[in-house]
């Protein structure tokens, strides 16, 4: 089956998670902080708040795009706090991304702990994607634990 950027659920190969099921398919925003459309650090505040019982910051009311700064200071540890580096990532760390073909961190999503990340992005809205996918495997940068 070929990826088609249209389809808004479960990508082939990637495990369903029940919290992930109110997500997938959401649409993609810019700035969009939930509940019925979200950019990357939405879903991510998102998911922490439902099933944690964490208020990440919310960084105002800035979009996605400037959000790139937020990925790249977690990508180089700078100012990290609350967020701890980890090399096998569980459920609901942080993926930070690349943009495709790019190398500086632009993007974030949440790991299942069943080898997927849900994400946003404009062309697919939110979506299950297993982490050795094509899709995400050469974006993906490290993985962030909150740990406060």
């Amino acid at each position: 089956m070929a990826f088609d950027p249209r389809h808004a659920g479960p990508l082939p190969g990637a495990l369903p998670v029940n919290w992930t099921r109110a997500l997938v398919g959401a649409p993609y925003r810019d700035g969009g902080r939930g509940p019925k459309a979200f950019d990357c650090w939405g879903i991510v505040r998102q998911v922490f708040a439902d099933q944690l019982g964490v208020d990440l910051p919310g960084y105002g009311d800035i979009s996605a795009d400037d959000l790139r700064r937020v990925a790249r200071e977690m990508a180089r540890g700078r100012d990290s706090w609350p967020w701890a580096p980890v090399e096998v990532p569980q459920e609901f760390d942080v993926a930070v991304m690349a943009r495709p073909g790019g190398r500086a961190p632009v993007h974030v999503g949440v790991c299942t702990g069943a080898g997927t990340v849900l994400h946003t992005e404009q062309a697919t809205g939110a979506v299950l994607v297993p982490l050795d996918s094509p899709l995400i495997r050469f974006r993906l940068l490290g993985f962030r634990r909150y740990a406060p």
